[in-house]
């Protein structure tokens, strides 16, 4: 680690429990004793995740997230979280060690370097004085992965004690920056005081298919055998029916082996769940949870592919239940396999963009008012240290969807302070994302296999040259050109004699519809989409010549694509080499012809074209069978840019209204699917909410 530079640390060094940094899964708490000072800091790095605790009260969740060989360094005003000025207060970081590759950041040997400063005087340093080190042995290490992205479910067995550890020191491959996002907010927010109680029983059967995430070893997907695994808290719920009874709102409930109570948080929350329990005789706990409910009125254990569930195994006495991960749930279930507890309501602490830095709106339209602000609910989950694709899946940033979630950030908050930092990692990740000029479908990460979607990359340089002509962000435009050039090379080997991309290399995607079917040979929605990146990296590489590809392509797509009516998804070589278009015919693909200028709908030759967009396709309107309906990712986000370039204000609006107004009212975010399935708190979604302010009239 590079910590010559005395502005990040003074004295600290990065530290780990001795012999235990490349370990899988593994906890480590740093605690010390601080008095009262009216100025305290703590200055705090490490790798993968991080809480903060002063006195039991959770005060911070870290790092930021970086490229790989980075490390991001916050500074956390410890004064006001103090709150024993007189005696001893007990700083806490507990720290998790994954080692294994996920999507919701970079794989790194584990390490915490962290110093408390007080003025000039340093009152502790990792790696000099201070700070006592523990392995926290109630942690389990050997669980099932939570889900194919992110990292691995949460048991915890309170019967076991932290033991304290040494601390080694270690020379860290990383380079230091400060966190050049917001700090995020940790927002207490309780469940409803009604709740329902009820009982379970244990049955055969599974209500719903269990996951072993188990996949090809080949492709770097880490998971412990089964053989390891020291909990199956998932299995064990999935093969229970919960039997609810009447509802009640007493402070707490008493709760004895199979039986359990749900508690409803009104809007889908993201955070840290925190419960208070008080054992009356040594317990098994269960807390599941969940987005939604099914139709039969059990949580719904599939909609996230996730193992929602975390496990206490706790002796008699009082306990605090934190999470040690974030997490989003509407409902939440307490069940208790063994013993007896009394349970007070959950918690959640919700991890969010601040929502003093984003600008109030009202609309006069009491529907497009709560459109609105279920989109800055989303935006705010999911716009901290990186844009997400959700906050619980996978907490993942993913290209492309940060094209639509950067969009509702400068439209919230005016400026592009976490776009700033999702496009500068990209820029300093640069050949350790895929390595020839590729770049990853998500990143910080460590993707599995081949882990890049070649439309996303272009995306990718769609919005940097938003970012950098429309939103004026900090980062200078010469920064983004060797990625930009580094992208055109890798799609010229795909060029064939006509300058179509032609069998493209990755995981291929249009949409979520069957039109991510129609790109084998060629596609022409990527072709659209590759005529507007060669338009914008002739500008930003001063590149004549892309410019004159650029127009040469959109020419043919104009006359291979276009069938005098609509344009055709794709098309396919013969036996003989020829090429010839399938019958293939979808909404989207249209959307992408006139987001690229490919066709003018104001142009007689698109009259029937543009009938169809403006008259026929929609929400609810295309016809499935001749012409495949638009899905939200991408179709329906595309089309809402161009009924606002059409200035179809009233038709865009009652649309909106009609997708979005059911999701706002019932979980208070918006969703990556109207039916419900996948996540309900998604990322670019909150796009929704700059269009509704574009052009709703405000109050």
């Amino acid at each position: 680690m590079n910590i010559t530079d005395k502005k990040f640390f003074c004295k600290a060094k990065p530290v780990w429990a001795k012999e235990l940094s490349e370990q899988i899964n593994c906890c480590i708490e740093l605690e010390c004793k601080l008095k009262y000072e009216p100025v305290t800091e703590l200055y705090i790095t490490g790798a993968t995740f991080f809480q903060v605790f002063i006195n039991g009260n959770l005060i911070h969740y870290g790092p930021a997230r970086v490229a790989d060989g980075y490390a991001a360094v916050d500074i956390i005003d410890l004064s006001e979280k103090i709150s024993d000025k007189n005696g001893d207060n007990i700083l806490l970081i507990r720290a998790m060690g994954y080692n294994c590759p996920s999507f919701a950041c970079v794989s790194h040997t584990s390490f915490v370097c962290a110093e408390v400063r007080t003025g000039n005087t340093i009152v502790a340093a990792t790696g000099e004085n201070g700070f006592c080190g523990y392995i926290n042995n109630q942690h389990l290490r050997y669980t099932e992965r939570y889900s194919y992205q992110r990292h691995f479910c949460e048991s915890w067995d309170f019967t076991k004690e932290r033991t304290e550890c040494e601390l080694e020191l270690l020379d860290c491959d990383v380079n230091l920056t400060w966190r050049e996002t917001v700090y995020p907010i940790l927002n207490k927010i309780s469940a409803n005081d009604t709740y329902q109680i009820g009982k379970f029983i244990k049955t055969d059967s599974e209500r719903t298919e269990p996951f072993s995430f188990v996949s090809n070893p080949n492709d770097g997907f880490f998971h412990f055998a089964k053989s390891e695994i020291e909990s199956r808290a998932y299995d064990e719920y999935i093969k229970t029916e919960v039997y609810l009874a009447n509802k009640t709102n007493m402070d707490f409930v008493e709760l004895e082996e199979q039986q359990c109570a749900r508690w409803d948080f009104d809007e889908i929350q993201a955070g840290f769940f925190c419960i208070n329990v008080n054992v009356l005789k040594a317990a098994r706990i269960v807390l599941a949870f969940s987005e939604q409910k099914t139709n039969n009125g059990q949580l719904d254990m599939k909609q996230l592919n996730s193992h929602n569930v975390i496990e206490w195994n706790l002796p008699k006495g009082t306990h605090t239940l934190w999470s040690c991960e974030p997490y989003t749930a509407k409902y939440a279930e307490i069940l208790i396999f063994d013993g007896i507890a009394d349970v007070r309501k959950p918690e959640m602490y919700e991890l969010a963009f601040p929502d003093s830095l984003t600008e109030k709106f009202e609309s006069k339209d009491k529907t497009e008012s709560e459109i609105y602000w279920a989109a800055v609910r989303t935006f705010r989950h999911n716009a901290l240290d990186i844009f997400m694709d959700c906050p619980s899946r996978e907490r993942a940033g993913w290209l492309f969807d940060s094209y639509y979630t950067a969009k509702a950030e400068y439209s919230f908050t005016g400026k592009t302070l976490t776009e700033d930092a999702f496009l500068k990692n990209y820029i300093l990740g640069g050949e350790r994302t895929q390595g020839d000029g590729m770049l990853n479908m998500c990143y910080p990460s460590n993707v599995f296999s081949k882990g890049f979607i070649p439309q996303w990359s272009m995306w990718y340089v769609i919005e940097a040259d938003e970012y950098i002509n429309i939103r004026n962000g900090k980062i200078h435009p010469n920064k983004f050109k060797p990625s930009v050039s580094g992208l055109i090379n890798w799609f010229l080997k795909y060029e064939n004699e006509f300058g179509l991309l032609e069998r493209l290399d990755g995981w291929n995607f249009v949409e979520w519809s069957k039109v991510n079917e129609r790109v084998w040979d060629i596609s022409w929605a990527t072709n659209m989409l590759y005529s507007k990146v060669l338009e914008i990296s002739a500008r930003l590489l001063e590149n004549n010549d892309l410019k004159e590809k650029s127009e040469k392509l959109k020419e043919t797509i104009r006359h291979m694509a276009f069938d005098g009516k609509l344009f055709r998804d794709r098309a396919m070589r013969t036996e003989n080499g020829d090429i010839k278009n399938t019958d293939e015919l979808s909404e989207v693909t249209q959307y992408y012809a006139l987001m690229f200028d490919i066709a003018d709908i104001h142009m007689s030759k698109y009259s029937y074209m543009k009938n169809m967009v403006l008259n026929v396709f929609g929400t609810e309107n295309a016809d499935g069978e001749l012409i495949e309906k638009a899905n939200a990712m991408p179709g329906l986000y595309l089309r809402m840019e161009l009924l606002l370039r059409y200035g179809m204000k009233e038709k865009l609006l009652s649309e909106i209204k009609d997708y979005f107004g059911a999701m706002a009212k019932e979980s208070g975010t918006l969703w990556e699917h109207k039916n419900g399935n996948g996540s309900r708190d998604h990322g670019f979604a909150s796009y929704v909410g700059a269009v509704i302010k574009d052009i709703s009239e405000p109050k």
